[in-house]
């Protein structure tokens, strides 16, 4: 094995979005994207909920269907992690985030009486984000190449 930084080359082979002319390179979102729209969010007191999810698929990189059918038992501050049991690949991940398990635990004491760690549809997520993403100037979803 060659050891490339040696020799000053930490990237030898170029990634594949930039060896293809054909395919399209998928959409990253940035920090000032993702600034603006958790201001958006945060503006109003009712959209917490979608604020709190998109704090969480940040820092996790959750699905949505992962992270909205999680329960409070599958996170733990104590160790940092939280557990996201994905349908589509029929298993669990335990994910090392100390910041998500501290904002579940911190919500949790709000949401004694709540089952799951977010008791709101995927499709009205879906509509407070792309409301406030498009407030903001930032495009959303199918509207994007490669979202």
């Amino acid at each position: 094995m060659k050891n490339w930084s040696a020799r000053g080359d930490l990237n030898p082979r170029p990634l594949p979005w930039q060896t293809s002319a054909r395919s399209t390179p998928k959409r990253r979102t940035y920090d000032e994207e993702i600034s603006k729209i958790s201001v958006a969010l945060s503006r109003k007191r009712e959209l917490a909920d979608a604020l709190f999810f998109f704090r969480i698929a940040l820092i996790t990189g959750g699905r949505m269907a992962e992270i909205l059918r999680m329960k409070w038992e599958e996170s733990s501050e104590r160790f940092g992690t939280v557990k996201l049991y994905s349908s589509k690949t029929q298993k669990w991940r335990t994910i090392k985030a100390p910041a998500a398990a501290t904002l579940i635990a911190q919500r949790r004491i709000r949401e004694r009486n709540a089952l799951m760690v977010i008791d709101r549809p995927d499709h009205w997520i879906r509509g407070v984000l792309q409301i406030a993403s498009e407030s903001v100037g930032v495009v959303y979803g199918q509207q994007v190449p490669g979202g």
